[in-house]
């Protein structure tokens, strides 16, 4: 029985993020979004464009001195990556599905699902480089 109410509450949760990340047919969200507690990122779903994810913490010194970087890089990348910032204390399920041991960790969705991972604070110029080469030559002007 306890089986079944969590795999009925994942589903919900999966089914209650289906709008969080917009399809290759929608608009790109602009800014940082957090994801609201409740809710969990569909990783079967391919979301049609860039998707960068910072699984991070308030009591983390490297999340927070990471925070602006990621905050900046969502004006510059503004309608041509996704990025959304989630709070692993309000997500434990999440961090535990994921495996998360040590934050900050970005997780970079690409346009055909295909993911990859960076643990550890980035600064930004790293990450500007890691953002340019996932988008491609073709889609950074």
């Amino acid at each position: 029985m306890k089986r079944i109410s969590l795999l009925t509450i994942v589903t919900a949760m999966v089914m209650a993020l289906a709008s969080l990340t917009a399809n290759a047919a929608g608009p790109i969200p602009k800014g940082v979004r957090e994801l609201p507690a409740g809710q969990t990122i569909d990783l079967k779903k391919a979301p049609g464009h860039l998707v960068i994810v910072d699984f991070n913490a308030s009591w983390c010194g490297p999340c927070q001195r990471f925070a602006p970087i990621f905050a900046d890089a969502a004006k510059t990348y503004a309608g041509k990556v996704e990025f959304i910032s989630v709070d692993i204390d309000k997500h434990p399920a999440l961090r535990q599905q994921l495996g998360i041991q040590s934050i900050p960790y970005l997780l970079f969705i690409q346009p055909d699902g295909k993911m990859n991972v960076w643990n550890g604070f980035l600064p930004a110029d790293a990450f500007n480089k890691a953002i340019d080469q996932f988008l491609g030559p073709d889609k950074n002007e």
